[in-house]
């Protein structure tokens, strides 16, 4: 279960890193 929830947070941070790097792009601000 802890691997599982390690992996989440992994996936998620990098999700979350792609549509910041996207925002940027398009000059779109996030907080």
């Amino acid at each position: 279960l802890l691997t599982n929830l390690f992996f989440l947070y992994k996936v998620l941070l990098v999700i979350y890193s792609n549509i910041s790097t996207l925002a940027q792009h398009q000059g779109i601000q996030f907080g």
